[in-house]
């Protein structure tokens, strides 16, 4: 049975500690349970059997597009009227084109089990009022027993309606010709393309930032997008033999704990920011004026959309996300009188830094 020892450290994202993994006792962990138990793996292997394992499995993807499925043909079938100057729904064939388009990281296949599914609404919603557009869509959602109301943000900057699917309790978030969300998809998606070892990589540092509670954007910390574009520039600039000169690394293991080297002990925060443009570059902060002189270390990305915009000005978790990183590193390294490369799956080293709740340990039986 996988039994993390987990002690406590300060979860600044929600002001409360919470518990985090630390070595495993001679237990298995769930994704390399298929492994035979006298078999000596790399952490490269064990990343790649935890991406396999944490990834959706078949019987995820289905429900999700049966859902995304049952709430297109509702909202296709929504045909809004004027009646004495007032916008009123009346229910019509599904319409097509659709006016549904699914984006964010069930469309850039980074989704995972505690994903929301994106979508953003075009067509006659654009036109009216987002308190009544959401309105009309909560009720008929609710009233075909699709989809319950979880929270309206019609006012919001990109007004949202966060509902929650009856059946399999998934979240999905509806928007309102949301085209930034759907263009940074397709962005990513091309930045996926382009390196293979993107993806794998996004899903670990997701999964970890989620565990310790940093992928809240309200609360100070980082998105999927955010976490692509850090990932993605490293990739490129010290994983490809540009800056370094030397040969392209394919172990995702090494990788991963450069990775966390670099971004929990070697990057200077307070004096650069990231670009990711045709090239990925350092850029100094103060000459752009993006140097916050009450929160220097905030992590700095540049907006890939437009070079004048700091995509990342809020995310005051900064400091904490970096020491998150380097106790990582410290974690993941070969205890005293380990193999430096080897280990049998019970002394899994990414285990060290995985803590799964009971219904992920439990989801693939």
């Amino acid at each position: 049975m996988f039994i993390p020892i987990t002690p406590q450290i300060n979860d600044y994202a929600f002001g409360r500690f919470r518990e985090l993994p630390s070595p495993l006792l001679g237990s298995t962990p769930p994704w390399l349970m298929q492994i035979p138990v006298n078999h000596k793996i790399s952490l490269g292997s064990d990343i790649i059997h935890f991406i396999k394992f944490i990834q959706l499995n078949p019987s995820e993807k289905d429900k999700r597009k049966q859902l995304i499925k049952q709430v297109t043909k509702v909202i296709d079938s929504l045909k809004i009227i004027s009646k004495n100057g007032k916008p009123k729904v009346s229910f019509v064939s599904p319409q097509t084109p659709s006016c549904v388009t699914l984006y964010g990281s069930e469309k850039s296949n980074l989704a995972l089990p505690f994903s929301d599914i994106d979508i953003s609404l075009s067509g006659d919603f654009i036109n009216i009022n987002s308190t009544i557009a959401f309105q009309f869509i909560s009720d008929a959602l609710a009233n075909a027993c699709i989809c319950n109301e979880v929270l309206s943000l019609p006012l919001a900057r990109i007004p949202l309606l966060k509902m929650k699917g009856i059946q399999d309790e998934i979240n999905i978030d509806i928007s309102i010709d949301n085209q930034n969300g759907i263009e940074t998809t397709k962005l990513i998606g091309r930045l996926c393309h382009k390196n293979s070892m993107l993806r794998p990589l996004v899903i670990l540092i997701r999964y970890l930032l989620h565990q310790a509670g940093f992928t809240s954007v309200m609360s100070g910390g980082l998105n999927t997008f955010m976490i692509t574009l850090l990932v993605y520039s490293f990739l490129e600039m010290y994983n490809t033999g540009n800056i370094t000169g030397g040969v392209p690394d394919n172990d995702i293991g090494s990788v991963f704990i450069t990775f966390l080297q670099h971004f929990g002990y070697d990057f200077n925060y307070s004096k650069y920011g990231i670009s990711v443009g045709v090239e990925c570059s350092y850029f100094e902060k103060a000459s752009r004026g993006w140097l916050d002189s009450k929160r220097p270390c905030m992590l700095t990305i540049e907006n890939p959309f437009d070079e004048t915009s700091n995509l990342t000005p809020n995310v005051y978790l900064t400091p904490s996300i970096k020491t998150y990183f380097a106790n990582c590193l410290q974690w993941i390294l070969p205890s005293m009188g380990d193999d430096i490369y080897l280990f049998l799956p019970s002394n899994s080293r990414l285990a060290r830094i995985i803590s799964l709740p009971e219904e992920l340990l439990n989801r693939n039986k």
